[in-house]
């Protein structure tokens, strides 16, 4: 297996756990052996998910984007969310079929992360010319009707309905979910609500991007109307979470707790105290949290099973890296880099312990190793191995964003923020990318040495700095 390409990849800096820096490496080799190319596609390689080779993966490729973006020229993150505006939007010429119409909608916020680590606004220019990601909302936002598109595999299963929305659990990526009782289509599901605020709100910072205010207001007026109406018709005040509700008037909550409930929080739909009643559900080890955080289901659910048994208890690091997100950004720094942390050494451990030594699908939330499989499959099966895939998110995006603690990089405005871990050793990131920008970050937990290609803003533990190009030294309070 060819690796990766070094010199293009940010280098980690992490004294004080070693053990995660070769999982970076590994992550980044694994991900480079998923890299496609072929001459019938309408761009020259793309990012394949590991699952099929003849499907693209709406969230998969969205998710994986959320980690190539770190190394762009590395791995093809554009043209893999290129491939799917092609093929689903201009009715390219592709071999490969889309598998689910209607999977997440996340590719608005896909193409947000990735303008602010390349700060290509040409892309973004194009990309809101066409309408992409506009054409994505507009299609999950149309009232539920049974059609297939000629680029699906499938039919869709998503829309608008008695004023929220209405899914499956496949298409949602949470296949075998016990989400709805067993009914999953008689439910109004509160993260495809809380995805198209996400959408809408990224659509907007995208139009801000350009300078477009006007087009920025609109869309976020959009996204407020959606964040509103998550709040008033899913959130259960009784058990402090969002909860799916019957699709029928009134509108009774389903009582299922999953990771999903971290999707509004990220959307920016919760005030401070929802985002603590939420925080609290992360910690608690009975519930979401525990020394395998964010088990697929409530632990204390009865639907909840030890050996993961796929979305019956699992943990998948894409909601891991959602939810972390979601809680860092909602300003529960250090319980998200808590978990992350635990999630990280959680898939190193399973690493070790487990043959073939690779990344894994999902994780079983009780021992160090991968997640069984559905329900109907063969005995004791486990899920996929080397799925990088959105397995990657974890040693490389949580990594590098809550345990080393770059918590965003705007390339447009030529900003990083840096929140370092009290206490820890010596760490920090060789060779960032911020645009056309390189920087080196180190602290060794008073001097703080950076390392720019040019000038740039850094905030670093919640102070402002202009660090021109060159070498600075630093030494924070």
């Amino acid at each position: 297996m060819g690796g990766i390409d070094r010199t293009l990849v940010p280098a980690p800096i992490l004294d004080d756990h070693p053990a995660l820096v070769d999982l970076w490496w590994r992550a980044w080799d694994l991900a480079a052996a998923h890299v496609v190319e072929r001459d019938d596609l309408p761009v020259p390689r793309y990012l394949d998910e590991g699952f099929d080779p003849d499907r693209l993966w709406i969230w998969d490729s969205a998710l994986m984007v959320q980690f190539a973006r770190w190394a762009p020229d590395a791995l093809p993150a554009a043209d893999t969310l290129e491939l799917l505006h092609q093929v689903a939007l201009e009715g390219a010429s592709c071999p490969l079929r889309i598998q689910h119409p209607d999977n997440p909608p996340l590719l608005a916020w896909a193409e947000l992360e990735l303008l602010r680590t390349t700060g290509d606004l040409e892309r973004v220019e194009r990309i809101l010319e066409c309408r992409w990601p506009q054409r994505w909302f507009e299609a999950m936002a149309q009232p539920r009707r049974w059609r297939r598109p000629r680029w699906a595999a499938v039919p869709t299963t998503a829309g608008r309905r008695h004023g929220g929305y209405v899914w499956s659990g496949v298409a949602s990526g949470m296949d075998d979910t016990p989400r709805g009782g067993g009914f999953p289509r008689r439910i109004l599901w509160f993260d495809l609500l809380a995805q198209q605020a996400l959408a809408a709100t990224s659509i907007a910072q995208l139009h801000l991007a350009l300078g477009d205010e006007q087009e920025h207001a609109l869309w976020e007026a959009r996204a407020d109307a959606l964040r509103t109406t998550c709040n008033a018709l899913h959130w259960d005040d009784v058990d402090g979470c969002y909860h799916d509700v019957r699709s029928r008037p009134p509108h009774e909550p389903v009582r299922v707790l999953t990771p999903a409930t971290f999707w509004p929080l990220l959307a920016g739909a919760c005030s401070p105290e929802r985002a603590e009643r939420l925080a609290q559900l992360a910690a608690d080890p009975d519930r979401l949290g525990g020394d395998r955080p964010f088990p697929s289901v409530d632990r204390s659910h009865h639907a909840f099973h030890a050996d993961g048994r796929y979305w019956r208890g699992s943990v998948w690091v894409p909601l891991a890296h959602v939810a972390t997100t979601a809680l860092r950004r909602a300003g529960h720094v250090e319980l998200a880099a808590d978990l992350a942390l635990r999630v990280v050494e959680h898939q190193r451990r399973t690493l070790d312990a487990v043959e073939p030594h690779t990344l894994w699908e999902a994780y079983s939330p009780s021992a160090d190793e991968p997640a069984t499989g559905k329900h109907g499959w063969p005995r004791a099966s486990t899920v996929r191995p080397d799925f990088c895939g959105w397995s990657a998110l974890g040693p490389i995006s949580m990594l590098l964003e809550h345990v080393i603690g770059i918590h965003e990089v705007d390339a447009v405005a030529r900003r990083v923020r840096w929140h370092r871990r009290p206490g820890a050793g010596r760490h920090g990131v060789k060779g960032l990318r911020v645009g056309d920008l390189r920087l080196d970050l180190e602290s060794d937990g008073r001097l703080v040495t950076l390392r720019s290609s040019g000038r740039c803003t850094l905030e670093l533990d919640g102070a402002t700095y202009d660090v021109p190009a060159g070498v600075t030294q630093l030494r924070p309070r």
